[in-house]
């Protein structure tokens, strides 16, 4: 759908909370608005996505842990759109550990062409002399692109999902 569309649909507002995305396709985000009768919107918004495929993100191991060591490994993330959650009145998920999503066994991990065991990189960290090394944490993005189309996007950083959560620059 391009934005902004002909036309709006308008639906009631106790399905607000609980709508599921209605666009169609392999990805899909949907825009939900609460407006009052005279066509005013409220401070409210929601992002919900949805879709027909598995997404999937390949993602140099280095890009979420500060470890310039393990070059030689990435990060295959998979998942559907619709499990993304994105908060009430703002365009990203919540913060994830990596370390613990890894342990978890909830990302694949790769060294080159080859699949590997993920207690593989969880002991290359382990050995890693600086802690800070150790910790990393991703969350998902709506974000607009060039030509006016909302992207995913998949954002990590150095750090606990609880202290990027604690930083106000951070939250949002």
């Amino acid at each position: 759908m391009e934005f902004p569309p002909d036309s709006f649909e308008v639906f009631p507002a106790e399905d607000f909370e609980t709508a599921s995305a209605r666009g169609g396709g392999k990805a899909a985000v949907d825009l939900f608005l609460q407006a009052r009768a005279n066509g005013r919107c409220i401070d409210h918004f929601r992002l919900v996505l949805g879709g027909s495929s598995i997404l999937e993100a390949n993602v140099p191991l280095t890009r979420v842990f500060n470890a310039p060591s393990l070059s030689d490994y990435k990060l295959q993330f998979q998942f559907w759109a619709r499990d993304v959650k994105i908060r009430r009145n703002m365009t990203t998920s919540v913060w994830s550990d990596a370390y613990a999503t890894l342990a978890s066994r909830n990302i694949t991990a790769w060294k080159g062409e080859e699949e590997i065991d993920n207690g593989q990189i969880l002991e290359e960290l382990k050995r890693l002399e600086d802690p800070a090394s150790r910790v990393g944490a991703f969350r998902h993005a709506v974000v607009a692109g060039p030509d006016q189309k909302l992207y995913l996007e998949l954002v990590s950083m150095p750090g606990t999902a609880a202290t990027l959560a604690s930083k106000p620059a951070y939250v949002g």
